[in-house]
C-alpha cells in the first residue's frame, strides 16, 4: 500500500476544494471494453490547470511505412534462367524420345531392349538435371521468384529483356503489394511485390522480399514508401494529448461537461508517423471526440490520487 505524503494530502484537499475529483463509475466502459476511470474537474480549476480540449475531425488516412531497398545485379538470375530453360527443353525432348521408343518397342519394330534402356536413362538424367536446377533456384532466390524464372512472360522475362529490374528489400513486417520510390534522378517509380527472398539482403535486418521495378542501374539504393492497404477513416490524436498509464498509451475524452474519461489506445488501428500526431481508427473512439489536448497530466493526477486514496497504487 502506498501511503500519501503530507504534500499530496494538501494538494488533494486543494483539488477537492476547487471542484476537482474522480468518479469510479463501474458502469462506465471504454470503447475497448475496459472499465474507464473518470476525472471530474470544475471549469475554474481546469482553466488554471491548463486543461484545453478540441473536437477532433474525422479524416481519411492512407497508412504507409518506409523501407530501404537496393537494385540487384541480375547476372546470376539470368544465367540460372538460361540453364533452367535449356534443361527444361532437354527434359521435354528426352521424355518425348522415351515415349516414342516405348511405342516402337511394344509394337515389335526395329528397337532393341538396349535402345529402350538408353532412352529411359537419358530421360531420367534430363529430369534429374531439371529438378536440381529448380532446387538451386529455390535455395538462391526463394520459391516465389524461382517459380517465375523460366517462364516466357513475367518479371524475370522482363528483366531478361532489359525492361525491368529486381529490387531486394528488407522488412520487419509483412510486405506491401505495391511500393513507390524515387530514383537517383528524382523520378518516381512504382514497384510490385514478387515474393519472399530465400534470405535477408546482405547487411540488412529483417525478412527479405523481391520487388519488380522499372529498369534501374544495379546497385542503386532506393528509399521505398510501402502502401499498407486501403485507406481508413479515423482521427489524428495530437501528441500533446497522449499520456502513458501502466505502460499503455491513453487519452482523456470529455464525455460530459467537466467529466473526462480515460481511454486506452490499443495497438490495433493506430498508425504513427503522421505530422503532429497519431492516427487512430474511428472504431476506437466515440463519434466527434472532445479530447484533452493539454493538461492531460493534471487529469491523470486526479485519477491517480483517487486510486491512491482507495488504497490502490498510482
Amino acid at each position: 500500500m502506498i501511503r500519501p505524503t503530507l504534500a499530496s494530502l494538501v494538494v488533494r484537499a486543494l483539488l477537492w476544494a476547487g471542484g476537482l475529483g474522480t468518479l469510479g463509475l463501474p458502469g462506465q466502459t471504454a470503447w475497448a471494453g475496459q472499465t474507464a476511470p473518470v476525472a471530474v474537474i470544475g471549469s475554474g480549476p481546469a482553466r488554471e490547470g491548463g486543461v484545453r480540449t478540441a473536437t477532433l475531425p474525422l479524416i481519411r488516412c492512407q497508412p504507409h511505412r518506409s523501407a530501404d531497398g537496393v537494385v540487384t545485379d541480375p547476372a546470376g538470375l539470368l544465367t540460372l534462367r538460361a540453364d533452367l530453360i535449356a534443361a527444361g527443353i532437354r527434359a521435354h525432348l528426352a521424355a518425348a524420345t522415351l515415349a516414342r521408343t516405348r511405342q516402337l518397342y511394344g509394337a515389335g519394330r526395329n528397337v532393341s531392349a538396349a535402345s529402350l534402356q538408353q532412352a529411359e536413362a537419358a530421360e531420367a538424367l534430363a529430369a534429374a538435371r531439371s529438378r536440381a536446377l529448380t532446387a538451386q533456384a529455390i535455395a538462391e532466390f526463394g520459391p516465389a521468384l524461382a517459380a517465375l524464372i523460366a517462364r516466357p512472360t513475367g518479371p524475370v522475362a522482363d528483366i531478361a529483356s532489359g525492361s525491368a529490374a529486381l529490387v531486394a528489400v528488407a522488412l520487419a513486417g509483412s510486405p506491401a503489394p505495391r511500393a513507390t520510390a524515387r530514383d537517383a534522378a528524382g523520378a518516381s517509380v512504382t514497384l510490385a511485390l514478387i515474393g519472399a527472398m530465400a534470405h535477408a539482403p546482405a547487411g540488412r535486418i529483417g525478412a527479405g522480399f523481391y520487388y519488380r521495378a522499372p529498369l534501374l542501374p544495379a546497385g542503386e539504393p532506393l528509399a521505398l514508401d510501402l502502401d499498407r492497404g486501403g485507406s481508413h477513416r479515423g482521427y489524428v490524436i495530437p501528441a500533446s494529448a497522449v499520456i502513458y498509464r501502466q505502460g499503455h498509451r491513453a487519452i482523456f475524452i470529455e464525455t460530459a461537461p467537466h467529466h473526462f474519461t480515460l481511454i486506452t489506445l490499443g495497438d490495433a488501428g493506430a498508425a504513427s508517423g503522421l505530422s503532429g500526431g497519431e492516427f487512430v481508427r474511428r472504431a476506437a473512439l466515440p463519434p466527434h471526440p472532445v479530447v484533452a489536448i493539454a493538461g492531460a497530466g493534471l487529469l491523470l493526477s486526479i485519477v491517480a490520487g483517487h486510486h491512491g486514496a482507495a488504497g490502490g497504487g498510482s
